[in-house]
């Protein structure tokens, strides 16, 4: 009889331990509709094929709007590149040497920006969540997702900082960039700076995905050594099609090869289609069709070049 007790203590003492650990972790969720049931999974993902792609310019021309302010500093303008911000703030606060050092002006900077970007990304009802630093103290953390807190010398001498995750770590390397995609988790992290002990990264995560579709414009995240992040979107036909075609209005500083990748959104590792599209200067309606029975809704990523202000004007699928 004890015996018996105390195995159901341990039972629950391990059910409680299981559920206080779920209840900290935050995979990235995607909605699927109503209409997408499992009958209809396997033949979807089986079916599906892309018939191409093409690209038609809107406009040669390229602008800032559209852009949301930093509701940190709404009184910094709209920009895609925080650089844009560090003469303002050198004037408010001039580098001393001991309480104003270098790897601040960047971190404030990229602050601003950063910010922006994750309010455009949540006004489309969605959930990203994303931090910049010094990541050796006090160190870089978003919800369960963050830099392994070492000094900057540590980081210098093997190359990458690492990120750390519920689903596994992956590497940074110094003044460049990485994206964390695993089962249910889509991250990035950059290490634009290192200064000694201190080291200046940033951290995004994806925590629930926008949909379309989507009619307000949202910035690409550019740190201050021109490391551009993704963005990630559930794409969802609005019924059960056997062609789909997948309107995205681009708009860039440059002309620029943009990566399309298109994953399973019940296993973001699974690449469904891929593909690297030449985008003008201006903006551009990048067209991709695809056939399915029905076409299922997939996680779309949409990676710019490096040092190329891009943002999405729109993302249907009809």
């Amino acid at each position: 009889m004890c015996y018996i007790s105390e195995e159901v203590w341990c039972c629950q003492v391990s059910a409680d331990f299981v559920e206080e650990v779920r209840q900290r972790l935050y995979p990235t969720r995607a909605r699927l509709p109503m209409w997408f049931r499992p009958v209809l999974i396997v033949t979807a993902f089986q079916s599906l094929r892309a018939q191409g792609v093409e690209v038609k310019t809107v406009s040669n021309r390229f602008d800032l709007s559209g852009l949301m302010r930093s509701p940190l500093r709404p009184d910094f303008p709209a920009t895609l590149n925080p650089a844009d911000h560090l003469p303002r703030i050198r004037e408010m606060a001039p580098i001393d040497g001991s309480e104003i050092v270098e790897w601040m002006h960047i971190a404030f900077a990229e602050n601003i920006a950063l910010s922006a970007r994750v309010e455009e990304y949540n006004r489309l009802g969605s959930q990203l969540v994303g931090t910049t630093g010094d990541c050796a103290v006090p160190a870089c953390i978003v919800e369960d997702t963050r830099f392994r807190s070492q000094p900057g010398s540590e980081i210098q001498r093997q190359g990458y900082a690492v990120v750390v995750t519920p689903q596994g770590s992956y590497n940074v390397p110094v003044r460049e960039a990485q994206t964390g995609i695993f089962k249910d988790h889509l991250s990035w992290g950059s290490v634009p700076s290192v200064f000694g002990y201190q080291w200046t990264g940033v951290l995004l995560k994806w925590k629930e995905l926008a949909e379309t579709p989507i009619n307000q414009s949202v910035g690409f995240y550019m740190d201050s050594a021109c490391n551009t992040a993704p963005q990630f979107f559930l794409t969802t036909p609005p019924r059960p099609k056997v062609m789909a075609r997948h309107v995205i209005t681009l708009s860039s500083n440059k002309d620029q090869k943009v990566k399309l990748v298109y994953r399973n959104p019940s296993d973001y590792t699974r690449v469904l289609a891929n593909f690297t599209v030449d985008v003008p200067q201006g903006t551009s309606d990048v067209i991709v069709t695809f056939v399915g029975f029905p076409v299922p809704p997939m996680v779309a990523e949409i990676q710019p070049e490096r040092c190329v202000q891009t943002k999405l004007e729109r993302y249907e699928v009809r």
